[in-house]
């Protein structure tokens, strides 16, 4: 039995590709939002400025808590579950 060809995919949307891209400017501005504000901190609470720069790895780990509470199904558990039976990862495409 031979198996069917994918269908053809077509090309993403400028509208689609804008959004993506959107999406990946706000992550990182939610991650080094205070960075621009550190000499402020520094200053404002008399923080050594290892201190003050401990507040992007603050958020960092803030947006990394907030990804597991809105998506528990990402963790790695999973990813190894659907590569155990058998089916590719989404990124793997065939050439």
């Amino acid at each position: 039995m031979e198996l069917d060809a994918p269908p053809e995919r077509l090309p993403p949307s400028p509208w689609a590709a804008a959004a993506v891209t959107l999406c990946g400017v706000c992550a990182f501005l939610e991650i080094y939002c205070t960075q621009p504000l550190l000499p402020l901190l520094t200053r404002l609470f008399r923080a050594c400025k290892t201190g003050a720069g401990m507040t992007v790895s603050a958020a960092t780990l803030g947006l990394c808590r907030r990804r597991r509470q809105m998506n528990p199904g990402s963790g790695k558990a999973n990813q190894i579950k659907v590569q155990a039976h058998g089916e590719k990862p989404p990124g793997d495409f065939p050439p």
